[in-house]
């Protein structure tokens, strides 16, 4: 989520009519859900573990359907159609918009970009790791994919950038700094790839002494 998060929030609003506010809250909505509705057949290992006693239903079908390009897809233009017909009455006080004028509702496909865009993202971190493998081309293939490249240890190093992005892009809030959310975004990819190619350099080294 942060990371598509960090591709995506530099982008401009379009323009709206005048006397109408940009529903800049639905691209972000479209983020979040693009970024997590892919892990939504986790729910298998709860129900495989009812009706079975075992986890084979999680085993055999996590990171297969969701975790393809058809599944992909389908999961970002879910993402995208809630995030357009959410009402803004259902969000919490703190996170309605403020003021009177009526919301410009991003259209379907711009969401559908930014969700697509946030399950890419999830899609990548998964298949960057050395835990699990995913079947992109399911059901036409079962061809697996897991390129091991990072492992649990490596998360927090990524984390901590993706953190150090979101305080800066609330602490510069004009249109200026936009450009800057891009050049960061360029810096945390080239750090990410810098890490990975890396990496088993830097974890066979000796430990300081």
């Amino acid at each position: 989520m942060l990371s598509a998060a960090l591709l995506t929030e530099p982008i401009r609003p379009p323009e709206v009519p005048p006397g109408t506010r940009y529903a800049r809250w639905r691209e972000r909505f479209a983020v979040l859900l693009g970024a997590t509705i892919m892990d939504a057949d986790g729910v298998l290992g709860w129900i495989s573990q009812t009706v079975r006693g075992d986890m084979l239903w999680y085993a055999k079908y996590h990171r297969v359907v969701t975790h393809s390009v058809v599944g992909l897809a389908l999961c970002a233009l879910l993402a995208a159609w809630n995030a357009r017909s959410w009402p803004e009455r259902w969000l919490l006080p703190t996170l309605r918009p403020q003021g009177t004028e009526p919301a410009h509702r991003p259209s379907l496909r711009r969401l559908f970009g930014f969700a697509g865009s946030a399950a890419g993202m999830h899609f990548l971190g998964d298949a960057i790791t050395h835990w699990g493998t995913l079947k992109p081309l399911w059901p036409v293939s079962q061809m697996d994919v897991q390129w091991n490249l990072v492992n649990s240890l490596s998360w927090p190093i990524f984390t901590l950038t993706l953190l150090a992005w979101a305080v800066q892009n609330q602490v510069l809030r004009s249109d200026a700094p936009r450009r800057w959310g891009w050049i960061v975004a360029a810096l945390w990819l080239l750090l990410c790839g810098l890490f990975m190619a890396f990496r088993p350099h830097l974890m066979s080294a000796p430990p300081f002494t």
